[in-house]
């Protein structure tokens, strides 16, 4: 699912090789429509839906006073929005199956400070919220929610503009490292799944009880984009 056909395309040829029950969908992940019809129509191609990695994403890193409030409402309606439909979309098809599993992959910043991409984290952590409590709902149907949190992964996310401070900090997982651990999990959920980001997340949650002292730590992370 996703806005660019060009993109799906390729997707669906390189994967291809290993499965053909594949079906892309062209649209706004934002239209709740769109999305309930994509679930529907492929839950009914292949018989109904057991496992669903929710991988949809997107950022915007730069000062606040140099970003379009519109172009931060786009972040939060991905990262928020889109989400919602989606997982509101699939769990009747996971509790029809008598046991499912929604992945979600959220991030570290859902946890911590992320200066200059407050519209990211905002989003990430609402959604990462919203999942939490609805896995107490759901477990008694047997549908299960994973939030897998996440940093520094090698993936086209760090080449939009000021993300390239990432890179440069290096100790990036590649997407196939990245994938096979996901892989790991597909059968097995956890309410937390941590991923080569052990030692941030603890520091995360560590910071919550002195910020000011976690602060120079953060900015020192997260240098500020040049105006």
């Amino acid at each position: 699912m996703g806005r660019t056909s060009a993109n799906l395309i390729q997707l669906k040829e390189e994967i291809s090789t290993n499965c053909n029950c594949i079906n892309t969908y062209v649209g706004d992940l934002t239209d709740q429509s769109y999305v309930n019809s994509s679930v529907e129509s492929f839950s009914k191609q292949v018989g109904g839906i057991d496992i669903v990695v929710h991988c949809a994403g997107m950022g915007v890193r730069n000062h606040y006073d140099a970003i379009d409030s519109e172009e931060e409402l786009g972040v939060l309606n991905v990262n928020l929005q889109a989400s919602f439909f989606l997982i509101k979309a699939v769990t009747p098809e996971l509790i029809a199956r008598g046991w499912g599993h929604f992945i979600n992959l959220s991030t570290i910043g859902a946890f911590y400070w992320a200066p200059y991409q407050s519209a990211y984290v905002a989003g990430k952590a609402a959604f990462l919220a919203y999942c939490t409590s609805l896995n107490y709902e759901l477990k008694e149907k047997n549908v299960f929610i994973s939030n897998v949190i996440f940093s520094g992964v090698d993936t086209k996310f760090l080449d939009r503009p000021n993300y390239g401070v990432y890179r440069k900090r290096g100790k990036l997982m590649t997407a196939e490292k990245f994938s096979e651990e996901i892989e790991r999990i597909l059968l097995s959920p956890r309410q937390y799944v941590v991923i080569g980001a052990k030692l941030n997340y603890f520091i995360a949650r560590l910071s919550m009880f002195s910020p000011r002292f976690f602060q120079n730590i953060v900015e020192r992370r997260n240098p500020a984009p040049e105006r």
